[in-house]
């Protein structure tokens, strides 16, 4: 069984990559199903000027995304730790994000349905378009490391959609939480 965790503890996932605190916690001490560990307490600034681009063809789609950030000031390092069966909230980020799957397997699911599986040893670039993503083991933790490029200097990293489009889009993607 999958578990979810609320698109309302979404602001608590944003609080989380800034504060290393479990998004939700149990009564009897389980870890939280989804906890994500700064690597450092600080969004570090380049002190040069900074500009990246990236063409990533995913697959599973048509055409090439190139994602342009003019601005790669501020980088952000964390560890995302998400427990068997956990899924994300649908959301999205204000920051290019390059994830390495250290541990277990993540799926990532886009708004058009596509499903991507990234096991243990592979990355992924993630865009900044709708997405969810889930833990599909029944037994393992899934471990992967973030780095977000060009975030904001403040402010949330984690941007929830509304609880109708979550609705719609479980639907349409055959969620189930």
């Amino acid at each position: 069984m999958l578990q979810e965790i609320s698109r309302w503890s979404m602001g608590g996932l944003a609080a989380l990559v800034l504060g290393g605190i479990a998004v939700v916690a149990s009564a009897d001490d389980d870890p939280p199903p989804i906890q994500v560990n700064p690597i450092s307490a600080e969004r570090g600034e380049f002190t040069d000027d900074v500009s990246i681009t990236l063409e990533m063809k995913a697959e599973g789609e048509d055409g090439t995304q190139v994602m342009h950030l003019e601005d790669a000031s501020n980088l952000v390092l964390a560890e995302v730790v998400v427990q068997p069966g956990a899924v994300f909230p649908w959301h999205t980020h204000p920051a290019t994000t390059i994830s390495i799957i250290d541990e277990g397997v993540l799926v990532y699911v886009t708004e058009e349905c596509i499903e991507r599986h990234y096991p243990a040893g592979t990355a992924n670039v993630d865009s900044g378009e709708v997405h969810t993503a889930y833990n599909p083991s029944e037994t393992e933790e899934m471990i992967l490391l973030a780095a977000m490029m060009g975030a904001p200097s403040s402010g949330p990293l984690t941007v929830p959609v509304s609880e109708e489009e979550s609705d719609e889009l479980d639907a349409k993607c055959g969620i189930e939480r």
